[in-house]
């Protein structure tokens, strides 16, 4: 099949802070230009690198209407949903999202996008993905105070499942009926061998 009017080849690049402590804000960029024979445009110039944390983005597409999302588990992104940048002037795109990490420790930030184009009613629908490119931003526990609070961020997530809940529960009165038959048993012992004498004598 081949390149649709909308959809050519490009250039990609996506840039992330290589590490963030919890609660701190840095930004997250991705750019995509289109690789037009004998151009100079550089993806990577526009996501303006602060460090080596940098994915070149291969097979990359672009169009003159594109939407992306940031999607990373750990983090308070900003601003959510896809955004949507019009390039057919320019022959770039340029997305730019805040992250701030709520949990430690390596995290993953991942990027949706895509091409539109207009249906037979005119209406703008996704054409083709861009590229999925990832990134991992690490997040390190920073001791005292810090790490008590990530701690209880991880304690938190686990007992909000409400199957671990029923785990929780379930090995809970499994223990206390293993403990109560011990007891049982030992008292019967002693009973047994004479040392157990009644109260009152």
């Amino acid at each position: 099949m081949g390149d649709r009017p909308d959809s050519v080849p490009g250039k990609g690049s996506l840039s992330a802070p290589s590490s963030l402590y919890r609660g701190q804000a840095g930004t997250v960029r991705f750019a995509v230009v289109a690789d037009v024979a004998g151009g100079s445009n550089d993806a990577s110039v526009l996501v303006e690198a602060t460090d080596a944390n940098t994915v070149v983005v291969k097979n990359v597409r672009f169009g003159t209407i594109m939407e992306a999302q940031l999607y990373g588990e750990g983090f308070k992104i900003t601003p959510a949903g896809a955004v949507r940048i019009d390039a057919e002037e320019t022959g770039e795109a340029l997305w730019q999202w805040t992250i701030v990490p709520v949990r430690a420790t390596r995290h993953i930030l991942r990027i949706q996008g895509w091409v539109l184009r207009k249906n037979t009613e005119g209406k703008l629908v996704r054409a083709r993905p861009i590229h999925h490119p990832a990134i991992a931003v690490d997040v390190p526990i920073r001791w005292f105070p810090e790490w008590v609070h990530d701690l209880m961020d991880d304690s938190l997530m686990w007992f909000a499942d409400g199957a671990n809940w029923l785990k929780a529960l379930s090995g809970l009165v499994a223990a206390l009926a293993v403990l109560w038959a011990a007891l049982r048993a030992f008292r019967g012992g002693r009973e047994g061998r004479g040392d157990f004498k009644p109260a009152g004598r």
